[in-house]
Order: structure tokens, then sequence, then C-alpha cells
């Protein structure tokens, strides 16, 4: 079973609705849309860019680390990347962030003007940055720059008078590919443009494969081209998305045998490079038309990870499932849910879920004994198989807990709590009592009288030593499996 995210709003902090066939989690709390993606080569980080901030994802131990600002203009964006070696990650919007990776700190700013793509060279010491409209869009001139990562000096200015949309360093680091308006490739050290694919318009993602030898772009009008990237003719053209906005993500696997796409059709395809076929379409992300999506594979080439509306997620590419959602919400709590339900969260950031199984409304609080599960959440993200294991879809609905022939007042310490518990069709487990917030009874059948009922409801009574004064208590019951608690009575 797969979750898949839906907006029910287009605004920057829309509320989401996670579903499945027989059950939904409704995120009730404000969350940022992220729209950008890149993953650390040593796969331990992930960044989301968003509207106006990123954020970054610790996914080995399954949490998030920190929520970045970014200074953003016309096109509020953030993109991101990481460097080659891990030392670095950068941010662009209005102009273009370096920020170290282990301190978390912001080194340098490399200048304020629009910014809409951003590479670090193969060996990591060069940031390239480029943004901006040419030919009839051209109010705020195009431009594109390479600086060194080390002291922020200009390395070279290429001088282009086309639309900056992507840019990507081949992997040798001798030339830079670059969409927009037309595709061109570029000297890396000259900064002099080699050729220009004509006739090629509305490029709005470019990659090389791993070893220079090809070239992909991804378009407005819903195409992906394979080139060679020695003269830049075109080998082969894909048509599978549907979007109004086109495509805007494309890339190659790390063996070069396959794409991956992701447009404004909320569809992530990986393609077969040799036959041309669709071998999974990967959906989950949605919102409004202009709320792309965006996705990379992982280094090992065993994932895919995407983000889109408000969620980053992580798939599986030999099964096409959908491994986990992450969520940062605006107050700074987040949370990260595995296909199945299983969940980590900061303190509070469970709290902004209302679950739904089988048409039924559910608190957190009566599944999160079960189903808050950071160690299940790392395994998952670690490559790691949960299929073995309940999901919240399969959770029998709880029994019906009520306080019974108790007065309100007593003039003795001993008191009999009389329970009726009534089975709504997953079988009654453990119960639990507790007095003045302290759990005194744990499924205990020691003083117990059970009084006849009817086939689907007991009737329990339990002494309990009371205080002097005002006396709080509260029971709660499990279904039979004691996976999900009633609600308190």
């Amino acid at each position: 079973m797969c979750f898949a995210l839906f907006l029910s709003s287009c605004a920057a902090t829309p509320v989401l609705t996670v579903k499945s066939a027989d059950m939904s989690m409704e995120i009730k709390q404000k969350a940022p849309i992220v729209m950008k993606v890149d993953i650390s080569q040593d796969e331990r980080y992930v960044l989301s860019g968003g509207w106006g901030s990123f954020i970054l994802w610790d996914i080995r131990q399954g949490k998030k680390i920190q929520t970045f600002a970014h200074e953003w203009d016309a096109s509020p964006i953030i993109r991101v990347a990481f460097s080659p070696d891990g030392k670095y990650f950068a941010s662009g919007c209005k102009g273009t962030k370096l920020w170290n990776l282990t301190t978390r700190q912001e080194i340098m700013t490399f200048g304020n003007d629009r910014t809409d793509a951003i590479a670090f060279s193969p060996d990591g010491k060069h940031l390239l940055r480029g943004g901006g409209f040419g030919g009839m869009l051209m109010n705020k001139p195009p431009t594109m720059k390479s600086f060194d990562v080390a002291n922020g000096r200009e390395v070279v200015d290429f001088k282009v008078k086309d639309s900056v949309f992507s840019a990507v360093y081949s992997p040798d680091g001798k030339y830079i590919l670059t969409g927009g308006g037309v595709m061109t490739l570029w000297d890396a050290s000259t900064g002099k443009p080699i050729r220009k694919a004509f006739g090629n318009t509305g490029v709005q993602g470019v990659a090389f494969s791993p070893y220079g030898k090809y070239v992909l772009s991804c378009h407005r009008d819903n195409t992906i081209r394979l080139w060679n990237a020695d003269d830049l003719t075109e080998i082969k053209k894909f048509v599978g998305h549907t979007g109004v906005e086109g495509i805007w993500s494309v890339a190659f696997s790390p063996d070069g045998k396959y794409a991956l796409s992701a447009g404004s059709d909320k569809q992530i395809i990986i393609w077969e490079l040799a036959s041309g076929n669709q071998l999974k379409v990967l959906t989950g992300h949605s919102g409004a038309p202009q709320h792309s999506v965006s996705a990379k594979f992982s280094p090992d080439g065993k994932h895919v990870i995407s983000a889109g509306d408000a969620s980053t997620k992580i798939w599986d590419v030999a099964t096409g499932e959908e491994v986990a959602t992450m969520i940062a919400f605006e107050d700074g709590e987040w949370i990260i849910t595995t296909a199945n339900g299983y969940y980590n969260s900061s303190p509070k950031g469970d709290q902004y879920l209302g679950i739904k199984v089988k048409g039924k409304d559910y608190t957190i609080e009566q599944l999160r004994e079960s189903f808050y599960r950071p160690d299940l959440v790392s395994l998952a993200l670690s490559g790691g198989s949960l299929k073995e294991l309940k999901k919240v879809a399969d959770v029998k609905p709880p029994p019906v807990v009520a306080i019974v022939d108790t007065p309100k007042s007593i003039d003795k310490s001993d008191a009999a709590i009389t329970l009726k518990i009534t089975d709504a069709g997953g079988g009654i487990g453990d119960i639990r009592l507790y007095l003045n917030g302290s759990a005194v009874m744990l499924d205990s059948t020691r003083g117990v009288k059970v009084v006849a009922s009817n086939q689907n409801e007991i009737t329990k009574t339990y002494k309990l030593k009371l205080s002097s004064g005002l006396n709080l208590v509260r029971a709660i019951a499990f279904n039979a499996d004691n996976t999900m608690q009633s609600t308190d009575a």
C-alpha cells in the first residue's frame, strides 16, 4: 500500500491529505510548498527547496535537521544543490548562498540577482549560478557565472543571451550544458559557447549521462529528448507527460541505462533509454499546475527522491512504491511517515495528523503507541523492508469505553470504578486505568469482577485507592491485537 499526498488548496501553506484505498491521513497544520530537491553523495542528507525557504533532512536518522530562509524575488522557489565532496550545499533564488554542511552556517553570497540554476563542478571547486530571461523577455538580462568555492572569486562570466532555466557540468568538468530558450553547450574554462540546438525551444531541464556521451533535455511541450553530447544531434524523443506547464526535471540513472522525468502533471516517470518504454510511473504528489515536481536518482540508483506540493518523497526504484514522505510545518514541527503508516516526528508534529480508516475518524493518540516507531522509519529509509508488518489500514477498530455506576463524590478512600467496554469490531485487548495521571491498572485481572452482558459488551469493576480531594479517573481499552486504543473515558 502506498500513500499519496493531495493538496486541498493552491496556497503556499496547504492542508494535505495522505490517501490510500481504505485510509487517509489529513495534515492539518500549514506546511510550505517544496519543489526542488537534491541528495548528498553519501546518501545521508536531502535538501528540499521551497517558497522562500529550504529544508535539510537527515534520512539516515529519519529526521529534519533545519529549515533555512533565503531571500526571494519574483520567483520564490529556492534551488538547492550539494557539493560532490559533501562539505557544502548551495541555495539560489535572489542571489546564491554557499553553506557549510557540518556547521550549517552561511559562508558567502554570490550576487543578489535572480538565480534559476545552480551547479557544483565535479571536483567541487567551482559553483555555477545562472538565471534571468533572454530574447523578448529580456527585462532583466540573463547571467551565468562560475565562482571559486574557496575564496568566492568570479572564475568565468559566460555572457549568456538566452534564458537560463537549468545548468549542469559534464562529468569531466570541461563543459556546461544549459537549458532555457535553447539548449547550449559551453566551454567551462573559457565561457565560450560551443554549439546550440536550434529549433529546440522551451528547455526546462538538462542532464549529462554518467560518462558524458549523451545528454537529456525536458521541455514545455511535455517531451524528453536524448542527444549526442558531441554534436547535439537528437537521437530519440520520449512522450508521456501531460501537464500544462510541461516537464521541469530530468536525470540519468547512475548506470546510464534509465532516465527520470518529473513534470507539472505530478507524474514521475522512469524510462528505459534503449527501448524508450516507461518502466515505472510514480504518482503521489499533487497540487496546482504551477506547483511542479522535481526528482533525482539516489547515487546508488536504488531510490528516487522527489519534491512537490508540501512533501518530499523517497521511492523504491525496483518496485515503484513509496518508501517515505517527509513534511516540515511552518512552525518548525515535522513528520516522516512510511508507506504503511509508521512514523517519526518532532514533539508536536504528529498532533497535526487526523486519521480516517475505512470511513471512521481516529486521533493520532489512538495510534501512537503502535505506530510511533522512529526505528522502523530509519529501517525503511536505509533500505529495509516493512512489508511484513501491520499497516494502519489493516488496524481493527478499538472498543468503546465508558465509566458507569460511579458516584461523583465519596466519603471513603476506596472506590469501585466500573467500566463498560463495547467491542466495535476489532475485539477487546488490554485495559488501562489511570488515576490523577498515573497508571494504576495495566491489563490486570486481579480484583476485577466481570458482570454478565451481551456478546459484544463486557463490564469490569476495579477497586482504586483514592486520595483526599479531587480525583481524575481515565480509562482506555485496546483492540484485540493492541494496535489501536479507544478514546478516553
